[in-house]
């Protein structure tokens, strides 16, 4: 039952990712692009932010239960445009082995590059895909890890200056492993971020 949820999961961010950047070249095709266009306020101005993050991990292996994560998500642009750069790291404890009471610490650390839409289309242009690489990290391992996410980032205080969003993501965790996909996780997070 997990792993088809996890299934499920992966596929619907492959699907929204997709729709995103379909609906997002639709818009700048009809609504009259051009140099008058208001810029998005997330990235025109290298902005920087730091964020907290709080959900939950789904691991592929369908005996593993779901567990807490949080981690923290920094971040900026590092062109006048669209195209961000940051730094994932998330904390999260689980079962050491399947139906045991033991507990190890996993950390996992993303160097991560995406792409924030802009733009004046509802929902679309507070929303972002990206991709990950790092590692994932507990007591006796190092693993490899790539991770596709998408999310969105709503401002909730004024945006002139320093302001801060709400927001929520999604990514798969393709983690290294031999002829298997029982290391692999799906990993849902909300997010409060502060852009300064």
């Amino acid at each position: 039952m997990k792993n088809g949820i996890s299934s499920l999961v992966a596929k619907l961010i492959v699907i929204l990712a997709s729709c995103t950047f379909s609906l997002s070249a639709f818009a700048a095709d009809n609504s009259g692009y051009s140099s008058m266009k208001k810029p998005n306020m997330f990235t025109s101005e290298y902005k920087p932010h730091v964020g907290l993050l709080a959900g939950s991990v789904m691991p592929e292996n369908r005996d593993a239960d779901n567990v807490t994560n949080i981690g923290l998500d920094i971040g900026y642009a590092p062109m006048k445009g669209n195209f961000t750069l940051g730094l994932e790291y998330g904390f999260s404890r689980v079962d050491k082995t399947i139906g045991s009471d033991s507990k190890e610490d996993v950390h996992t650390a993303l160097l991560k590059a995406g792409y924030a839409f802009g733009g004046d289309t509802a929902f679309i242009k507070d929303s972002w895909v990206a991709l990950g690489a790092g590692a994932v990290i507990n007591k006796d391992d190092t693993f490899a890890v790539a991770s596709p996410m998408v999310g969105f980032d709503i401002p909730v205080t004024n945006q002139d200056k320093e302001y801060v969003t709400l927001g929520a993501s999604a990514r798969y965790n393709f983690i290294e492993n031999v002829g298997t996909t029982d290391n692999d996780t799906t990993t849902v997070n909300g997010a409060v971020k502060y852009w300064y």
